[in-house]
């Protein structure tokens, strides 16, 4: 994107990401792994370009990948491995994580997650939330009440408002 932005005609220094769910930890992910060289991949022939983006919207989005599943193959399966207890799966995971990536410089972040998540727990979006505050950085985390992973109430006109409202605040000119 930002190799593209004059060509497209949007700013490469004001991207925002968001996702749910799987988008949400790669939005997660983008926020705090943008100069971490192990995250930034070998192909797509823009490898100057700073992967750095300057606000992330994570929904329900999975953060501490280790603790997600409950067993080895479980991870293994996630991370795309062959299942071998020696396989790496846990480092990966780790690396993968991105509340293992805060940095002073990382962006604001607005977090939703539903209370009755079953998918994810809600107390790994709590952690984040508070290790980001605890790092100085800007979060904001939004309680979605009887509502589960992924619902419709993540894409409703008043889930939209605050979301629409963060990145007015956080990417304007």
């Amino acid at each position: 994107m930002r190799a593209n932005a004059h060509q497209y005609g949007y700013s490469a220094q004001h991207i925002g990401v968001s996702g749910a769910s799987a988008g949400g930890h790669l939005a997660a992910i983008l926020g705090t792994g943008g100069d971490v060289p192990e995250l930034e991949g070998r192909t797509g022939g823009n490898r100057k370009q700073s992967s750095r983006v300057q606000a992330v919207v994570d929904m329900c989005g999975v953060i501490r990948v280790a603790e997600w599943p409950k067993s080895h193959v479980g991870l293994s399966n996630i991370l795309g491995l062959e299942h071998a207890e020696d396989n790496g799966a846990y480092e990966l995971a780790h690396l993968s994580s991105p509340d293992r990536h805060l940095t002073r410089d990382d962006p604001p972040l607005l977090i939703l997650h539903g209370d009755n998540d079953k998918a994810v727990p809600l107390k790994q979006s709590q952690d984040f939330h508070q290790a980001y505050r605890k790092a100085g950085l800007s979060s904001l985390m939004k309680f979605l009440p009887k509502t589960a992973h992924v619902s419709p109430n993540f894409t409703d006109a008043t889930r939209q408002k605050p979301i629409k409202e963060f990145y007015e605040q956080h990417l304007s000119n």
